[in-house]
């Protein structure tokens, strides 16, 4: 335990020197979270599934990400995951906004429709609505949370008419340190002489055996 235990500290500490946080050598509690299965295996998809890919072209890290390009109406993707009431917990993930399109393809007259909301435990954590950069841009996007119950909801919403967002490397860890494990009883004076006595009584019979 002891050496497994220094193993850890080591670990986490040259973690720290690279500048890489503490948070990623924690348990990712999301299944599939960089979809790296080449699905949306672990996630419920629900809502408008269409146009909504694992596809390898566009990317953060890994080999895949999630493409999402429903049109007309949100579609949804999201995790029941347990915690622990009162653990403070880190949402993290990458975020691609489409490029810049100035009209909707489907009604040439109106803006681009594009949406993408995330939420966990039922609290709000982000919203970008027709929003469209000219230079596109993968950008991390990092909240903590403190859970009040014993199952959470991490929960992906979105919508992009005329093209897709992508999303990858989803992860929650928590943050806070489990409690110290409970010092082993010490024995009573009470239990101590009648082991000691046991213990004498037991020579005692064994060195008579011997002498016969």
């Amino acid at each position: 335990m002891r050496k497994h235990l220094i193993i850890l500290v080591m670990t986490m500490a040259w973690l720290l020197a690279l500048g890489v946080p503490a948070s990623l050598a924690l348990p990712n509690l999301v299944t599939n979270g960089g979809f790296e299965n080449g699905s949306f295996a672990g996630w419920t998809h629900s809502g408008n599934s269409g146009a909504t890919v694992v596809e390898s072209t566009v990317l953060h890290d890994g080999n895949f990400a999630a493409a999402l390009g429903p049109v007309g109406s949100n579609g949804t993707l999201s995790q029941v995951l347990n915690t622990i009431v009162g653990d403070t917990y880190q949402i993290s993930f990458w975020f691609l906004e489409p490029k810049s399109d100035k009209f909707n393809p489907f009604h040439r007259s109106a803006p681009a429709a594009n949406l993408f909301t995330a939420s966990f435990e039922g609290e709000h954590l982000l919203t970008r609505r027709n929003t469209r950069n000219t230079s596109p841009a993968w950008i991390e996007y990092v909240y903590e949370i403190t859970a009040t119950s014993t199952t959470s909801l991490l929960e992906f919403s979105f919508r992009d008419d005329p093209g897709y967002e992508y999303l990858d490397e989803v992860s929650v860890c928590d943050l806070t340190p489990p409690p110290p494990p409970a010092p082993a009883p010490v024995p009573e004076p009470g239990s101590m002489l009648l082991l000691g006595s046991g213990v004498l009584a037991l020579a005692v019979y064994t060195k008579r055996r011997r002498e016969r």
